[in-house]
């Protein structure tokens, strides 16, 4: 019964989470990202860091004119101060972010998210170094072996369906993202 736009994290900590999958229960509560961090850097684990639209963190991916990245600094900032920049996989939907992470933060390791083909932008990802992040229903073998080419590295999300893993592991792809 909480408005999570207009709640503070006080509010929201203590609340009990729960995730059904097929084949197990999975429960915690809300952390920090500065908690996430640190878990990262505990068990030497490479964070990945999905950039979403929220406060301070905006880009239209239909006018590159309409963004605001006030807060982007703050976060890449936490990240180097846990010392993980150089180890963390930034992803995003927001495509004119990503050009300007990889512009402003050199060595930054970027994946571009998409639920579309991204043929088109493979010049300009091979160009800029950017890796695909790419809903696994629109991966095919084609793609993953003209990224290959190209140098770009390929992740699919979310693969649940245990039944289709060996069809991806097949195929090359470099990362898998599952709820298990």
């Amino acid at each position: 019964d909480i408005n999570v736009n207009n709640a503070t994290y006080a509010q929201l900590k203590d609340i009990a989470l729960t995730q059904i999958n097929p084949n197990n229960v999975g429960s915690g509560h809300i952390c920090l990202f500065e908690d996430y961090l640190k878990v990262c850097k505990e068990y030497d684990v490479t964070p990945v860091i999905e950039f979403k639209w929220t406060n301070g963190i905006y880009a239209s991916n239909e006018d590159q004119n309409n963004f605001n990245f006030d807060n982007v600094e703050k976060v890449i900032n936490m990240v180097k101060e846990y010392g993980l920049f150089e180890k963390s996989i930034f992803i995003t939907f927001m495509a004119y972010l990503t050009l300007y992470l990889n512009k402003t933060y050199p060595g930054i390791t970027l994946q571009q998210l998409t639920t579309i083909d991204p043929t088109p932008y493979l010049d300009l990802m091979e160009e800029k170094k950017i890796d695909l992040d790419i809903l696994h229903t629109v991966c095919t073998e084609e793609l993953v072996n003209e990224c290959h080419r190209r140098g770009i590295k390929v992740n699919i999300w979310t693969l649940n369906d245990k039944t289709l893993l060996d069809k991806y592991v097949n195929m090359g792809v470099d990362y898998i993202t599952s709820d298990f």
